[in-house]
């Protein structure tokens, strides 16, 4: 290793450390400002979304625009694959999310300036606070640490806590200069900081749960009969790719992928649903797996046997199911929620272990290692429908809080509090 890039690692941390506690002081700074103007204006409330599949701010969405105190507004933006493609597919992209956010009666800007190709001045985003949702696409977003002057920054992931990394839950650059890390519970706060050094973090982590878990919990969702009963197929996009380590490997689309529509095809009287990741489509042509004539192929035979769905608009669907089979990681827990049985395809080489809160309940899906073993389960819980865990199942998802979720109301809750304390 040379002398530079040792005097590189050696300053790095230091370096991040100043930068961590000059982020900590702008968000002071900005927060005295904010409780000066609150009461007297209603305070601007930024959503970043680059994929409307991933959009899971809803009910907060839904609870501040209601409110006397807050002006929520989306903010999108193209993905960072887009930004490797032509402008014309940049454009189509983020016209198609303004779209459908503008169909759900939202406001919506773009703050994607296509000629320069980053997101407009920050001083054009006007917004107090900020809310991101995945870390993965900043840039191109504008970063917590530059917003820190302007806004108060909060983060909750686009998933449901499932297993435990912590390299993907903690040790991203984002979770380091958030100003407040929303968490699904307590517990969750408590791992956190046991697993981590406050110092490193501008801001800290606050246990007020997940606003997907919100959509499912109303009493006539919970005891609204299914008249569809549908069954929902739900494949993850990272399936094992050679010379390639994937942080979370959790799919089997390559070993269960045809076997699922087979079996959908053979039993036409089930109202199939397939939702698959977002990204699995362009994953199976860019990893060159598949050709893109048969992606597309596979996809219109799904569209062909029931109903797709591509965007974030599958509560409804969750709630009318009756089963899932999936080996996405935050829809076993999203799905949990519904009380329903649920399928887990799971991979010959696990990832890690459910986070700790969700040990006992992960232990009562119905686990596929194999396409025999899936094909019985399919057989006894979707054909016969006979679920012999479904009493421990849910009595194991209310003491994991995924029955009684209320946390678009503790975030404005606490923020209110933030402003008036």
């Amino acid at each position: 290793m040379s002398v530079k890039k040792r005097l590189k690692n050696f300053f790095a941390p230091i370096i991040q450390l100043w930068k961590v506690r000059l982020v900590h002081r702008r968000y002071e700074h900005t927060l005295l400002r904010l409780r000066r103007e609150y009461g007297k204006r209603k305070l601007r409330v930024g959503f970043l979304v680059s994929e409307e599949a991933k959009w899971k701010g809803q009910s907060v969405y839904d609870l501040m625009q209601s409110s006397d105190k807050f002006v929520p507004i989306i903010l999108v933006y193209p993905t960072k694959a887009e930004m490797k493609k032509s402008i014309a597919v940049q454009k189509q992209s983020v016209d198609a999310m303004m779209e459908f956010f503008r169909c759900h009666e939202m406001e919506v800007e773009n703050i994607w300036d296509y000629e320069k190709q980053r997101h407009v001045p920050l001083e054009q985003i006007d917004v107090d606070i900020l809310f991101y949702q995945q870390t993965w696409d900043l840039p191109p977003a504008p970063s917590p640490a530059k917003v820190a002057s302007r806004a108060l920054t909060f983060y909750f992931p686009y998933y449901l806590v499932n297993y435990y990394i912590p390299k993907i839950e903690t040790q991203m650059r984002l979770q380091h200069y958030v100003y407040r890390y929303i968490v699904f519970s307590q517990q969750q706060v408590d791992l956190y900081e046991r697993t981590t050094e406050k110092s490193h973090y501008a801001g800290r982590f606050v246990g007020l749960g997940h606003p997907i878990a919100d959509l499912f919990q109303t009493q006539t969702r919970q005891s609204k009969p299914s008249s569809k009963n549908y069954v929902i197929y739900a494949p993850h996009f990272s399936f094992p790719v050679p010379n390639k380590e994937r942080v979370f490997g959790v799919s089997t689309f390559l070993d269960s992928g045809r076997v699922m529509l087979e079996f959908a095809k053979a039993h036409p009287e089930i109202n199939w649903v397939f939702k698959p990741h977002p990204r699995l489509r362009r994953e199976l042509v860019d990893k060159r797996v598949w050709t893109k004539e048969e992606v597309d192929a596979y996809y219109a035979e799904w569209e062909s046997i029931g109903e797709s769905c591509y965007t974030s608009d599958y509560v409804e669907l969750f709630m009318e199911s009756k089963a899932m089979i999936t080996d996405c990681g935050s829809f076993l827990t999203e799905y949990s929620c519904t009380g329903k049985p649920l399928i887990h395809l799971v991979p010959g080489k696990m990832p890690a272990q459910p986070n700790p809160a969700l040990e006992k309940l992960y232990g009562l899906f119905y686990e596929a290692p194999d396409n025999e073993t899936l094909l019985k389960w399919l057989n006894q819980i979707v054909i016969k429908g006979e679920d012999p865990r479904r009493e421990e199942r849910l009595k194991c998802a209310e003491e994991a809080g995924l029955r009684n979720s209320h946390a678009a109301q503790n975030i404005v809750n606490y923020i209110d509090q933030l402003m008036t304390a």
